[in-house]
């Protein structure tokens, strides 16, 4: 009885296991089913419910596993398998028909393996070694159907688990099969099993098992299979075929895809499916492909026939036309057949179904062909132009027009392809859109340009008729306008002025007006010597905005290239005419000014009345002259320049018209003509006009940028270094005391001028190494014409100012001058002795001084100041003797021939005091010429020979 109880005691537990397995089983399911749908749309949610999913799965399939499991036949797990699979199968279809992206989701995964546990369900719950044909057939089909879609997902170790079930049912199938029925459904689910062995190897990278694999089954089952089953194996090798295409494995590739279309086209295609042509198609295209990859001649030649094949089958479909087209595209450049091109695009044009895709198509192709040929190219963008227009396609006719502008300018250059380009134009029924006539401006004004400026006016003005074409009528009055003009320029430069006037009374009213036209009108006005024309067209540039005045400068230049300055006059006395100071108007004052200034230069530039060219010109700039001074209604005053500048007149908005832009270029102008003809002009003309660049550089604002305030500052410098160099000549030259005088007085002023803008370069330490030694130099030399003007004017107290600021320039030839002058003037001693005195201290310092000079200018200074003031004498021979001795035995030492004379003065001095009675002076007097006479290179007979007198004076007994 006990062995009874534990049996029923086993069995309780066994059954309580069982139970409980199959809850668990179940209610996962059953959960599953419920969130599912709304879970794979969340991509969080869907990962963590995807991995629950997989381990249920697992241990389903480990339950399965075992050999006598207790779930077998269970109706439950059937069902919920069953409605787990049919929703798996649903969802699935709703994702299909939402054209979810090819690349697997998260969602889509889920999906999958919701299939994957179903299958495990009922697989656990119907499989036995014993199972019926009907249940084993059922489950196998599952299995493969699990099986592909998780090949399809790249699961390739779920795909080989599946497999691995299908080969059991596979087996017991095989078991059953008895009839003719029974074989030929062994023989599909053979196919199905085999096609998805074949996908898993080709997926693993196992070509050589994919091989194996077709020549020892697929090859047969070719030949056995149905229809449908034959489409498998075929779509397989396919998608083979075609990875190692992309693999660029071109051989390799030729032969799966070989082995595709020789199958397919073994199949009656009405017994496959609707996707089977499509899939011939998808073959034809890939071997086609493959075949010229291949780049042989033979395959070259098979690709052609197998095209020609499907063309004489199927027609001028798309797919042949673009398969025609690319093996001609892969002819070599000699052997291109460029008619046979265009012969297939016009066959597709023929056949060319309105969308976006094909329209985009057909132009790349046409392109690629204008690149070989574009006579061809050209050609059969007009025919498929012309169908265009027949359909009333906009807004491919707006692209297809732009296209053909393109083809034209790249075209080489002859009228025949403008005039093609017009009868493609002339095709169009209604205008071009706004957007296609601008673009295609464009395009023809580049061509206009490149012809014009290469002096080709017949073909730009062909061109510009083109833009003018009514296709293009849209493309607004401005650009209208501006090919207007620039038919008007061609007609001007080949002297047609009758052409010029019809293009011009074809404008309308605005462009007519617009100074830009006014100018070029005036342009052929001066070339036919029609003055009234050319009056008009300056009075309508004279009246047009300020900022359109520029014009007026262009007029007077052009006057003068034609030969008539007097045009470029007329205009500039009838702007000064009507110009009003107080109230400027219409009329723009420096615009005014900038034209007179151009066409006197441009009459100086001739040679024509050269003298009073220049003295006009100088009157433009000249400050120096009153604007009030000038009779009230007379308009002299708007000439000067700097005055002008000065009153700082305004527009009606308040601007200035002298703003920075306008001081710029008279600043420019002037100091150009000062620095240009400095050498060739009277020197008081080059110190008027560099004057009013200095005047001018001081009329900019102060919130200029600190580079344009450093170029004015050098300018600045520059101008009063020529004009301080200028007045020197003029002061040094001049017979007229007073007048020198005057001129020296002015120079002063300049060079302190140029002595505090060089100071403010130098600390602003902005200047490279080689500006500022060129600054420093010139303002030493500034520094000498100072010390000049100062000795001239009699200002003796700066000079030993001037000599200390030229201290630091360290420039020895500035002292050089400093000290000649000085000698020459009539100094008072003691500021002789000074000035002098720190001069030869400078000189003596710099390294590069020249003894002789030294020597020199000491001897000079001796002998002016000892001979009235023997104290002052004295010191300086002391100086004399210390210097003497510093340089003695270096490269700088003294002259012998300058220390005899300084000793021979000195010991005459000194016997003249012995003569006096003055012991002490003597002997002091003598003693220094000794001193001085040691340093004499002649063996020291000098300085013996002195001694020698000196001893004979007896200096010693007279004392006693």
């Amino acid at each position: 009885m006990a062995k009874v109880s534990d049996a029923v005691n086993g069995g309780d537990a066994a059954s309580g296991s069982r139970s409980r397995r199959k809850e668990a089983i179940l209610a996962f399911t059953s959960d599953l089913q419920k969130r599912l749908p709304v879970d794979k749309d969340d991509s969080t949610a869907a990962s963590a419910l995807l991995s629950q999913v997989q381990k249920q799965a697992q241990a389903v399939e480990r339950h399965a596993e075992k050999a006598h499991h207790d779930l077998m036949e269970d109706e439950d797990l059937e069902r919920e398998g069953t409605n787990l699979w049919n929703l798996c199968t649903q969802l699935n279809r709703e994702n299909m028909d939402k054209h979810t992206p090819k690349r697997p989701t998260v969602g889509s995964k889920l999906i999958l393996w919701g299939r994957v546990l179903a299958f495990q369900i009922l697989h656990l719950c119907h499989w036995s070694s014993k199972s019926t044909s009907a249940i084993t057939c059922h489950l196998l089909r599952l299995a493969l159907k699990v099986a592909r879609l998780c090949i399809d997902d790249h699961d390739a170790q779920t795909a080989r688990l599946v497999l691995q079930r299908a080969v059991e049912y596979r087996g017991r199938l095989h078991d059953l099969s008895q009839g003719e029925h029974d074989t030929d459904d062994c023989i599909e689910f053979e196919t199905e099993w085999t096609v998805l062995r074949v996908a898993l190897a080709w997926q693993g990278d196992q070509l050589d098992v994919a091989e194996h694999i077709y020549i020892r089954t697929l090859e047969e089952l070719l030949r056995k299979v149905k229809p449908a089953s034959a489409e498998s194996i075929i779509d397989v090798l396919f998608q083979i075929g075609r990875g190692i295409l992309l693999r660029e494995d071109f051989q390799m590739a030729e032969k799966w895809l070989q082995r595709a279309w020789n199958a397919i086209n073994n199949q009656q295609l009405q017994e496959m499916s609707r996707d089977a042509v499509e899939l011939r198609m998808a073959i034809l295209q890939s071997l086609v492909g493959a075949l010229m990859s291949l780049e042989t001649t033979a395959s070259m030649e098979k690709a052609h026939n197998l095209v020609k094949y499907m063309e004489s089958e199927i027609g001028d479909q798309p797919i042949i036309l673009l398969l025609s087209l690319e093996i001609l595209s892969r002819s070599p450049a000699e052997a291109f057949d460029s008619e046979a091109y265009a012969d297939i695009l016009r066959r597709m044009i023929r056949t060319f179904r309105s969308k976006d895709s094909n329209f985009k198509l057909l132009i790349h192709h046409i392109r690629k062909l204008h690149m070989k040929s574009p006579t061809f190219g050209c050609s059969v963008l007009d025919e498929f132009l012309t169908s265009l227009v027949k359909g009333r396609q906009g807004a491919w006719i707006d692209k297809t027009v732009v296209i053909r502008i393109h083809m034209a300018v790249r075209h080489r250059d002859h009228a025949g392809t403008v005039e093609d380009a017009g009868e493609a134009l002339s095709l169009l029924e209604q205008p071009l859109s706004s957007d296609a006539s601008i673009s295609a401006c464009v395009l023809i004004w580049k061509k206009i340009e490149s012809n014009y400026s290469q002096g080709m006016y017949d073909l730009a003005e062909l061109w510009c008729r083109l833009a003018l074409s009514p296709a293009l009528v849209t493309s607004g009055p401005l650009n209208i306008g501006k090919i207007q003009r620039k038919l008007l320029l061609c007609a001007i430069a080949r002297n047609n002025p009758d052409s010029a006037r019809s293009i011009y009374y074809t404008m309308s009213e605005d462009t007519q007006r617009d100074p830009n036209t006014q100018y070029l009108m005036y342009k052929a006005a001066v070339r036919t010597g029609d003055r009234d024309m050319a009056a008009e067209c300056l009075g309508q540039i004279a009246r047009a905005s300020p900022k359109q005045l520029v014009f007026l400068y262009a007029c007077v230049a052009d006057g003068q290239r034609s030969g008539d300055k007097h045009v470029a006059v007329d205009a500039l006395r009838k702007l000064a005419d009507i110009y009003d100071f107080e109230h400027p108007g219409q009329v723009h004052l420096p615009a005014l000014l900038r034209c007179t200034v151009m066409l006197l230069h441009t009459i100086l530039e001739s040679g024509e009345e050269k003298e009073p060219t220049i003295t006009s010109l100088c009157s433009v700039f000249d400050a120096g002259r009153s604007v009030d001074s000038v009779p009230k209604g007379k308009s002299a005053e708007v000439y000067l320049v700097v005055t002008a500048a000065q009153k700082a007149p305004r527009d009606e908005d308040g601007n200035r018209l002298f703003n920075v832009r306008e001081l710029e270029w008279f600043c420019r102008n002037s100091y150009n003509l000062g620095l240009k003809h400095a050498g060739d002009w009277d020197l008081c003309s080059v110190v008027q006009i560099l004057t009013a660049c200095v005047n001018i550089i001081r009329q900019f604002p102060d919130d200029i940028p600190n580079e344009m305030e450093a170029d004015l500052s050098l300018k600045s410098i520059f101008c009063d270094f020529l004009i301080s160099s200028a007045l020197v000549s003029l002061a040094r030259s001049h017979d007229n005391l007073e007048e020198q005088l005057q001129r020296y007085l002015v120079l002063r002023k300049y060079i302190a001028d140029a002595d505090s803008e060089v100071q403010k370069r130098l600390e602003s330490k902005t200047l490279d190494e080689v500006s500022s030694t060129d600054l420093v130099g010139k303002l030493a030399l500034l520094l000498a014409f100072d010390f000049e003007a100062a000795v001239a004017l009699k200002q003796w107290h700066q000079l030993g100012e001037i000599v200390l600021k030229a201290s630091a320039c360290h420039d020895l030839e500035a002292f050089k001058m400093m000290a000649d002058c000085i000698l020459r003037a009539h100094a008072p001693p003691e500021e002789l002795f000074s000035v002098l005195r720190k001069i030869i201290n400078e000189i003596s310092v710099l390294e590069d001084s020249d003894p002789a000079r030294l020597a020199r200018y000491t001897r000079c200074l001796f002998q002016t100041i000892a001979a009235s003031n023997e104290e002052l004498g004295g010191r300086l021979l002391d100086e004399a003797c210390r210097m003497a001795g510093e340089a003695h035995g270096t490269p700088s030492a003294w002259p012998t021939e300058e220390l005899e004379w300084f000793a021979s003065a000195a010991y005459n001095h000194s016997i003249d005091l012995w003569g006096r009675h003055d012991n002490e002076g003597c002997r002091w007097w003598a003693q220094r010429a000794m001193g001085i006479a040691h340093y004499c290179e002649d063996g020291g007979r000098l300085e013996a020979m002195l001694r020698d007198r000196f001893d004979g004076l007896r200096l010693d007994v007279v004392d006693e």
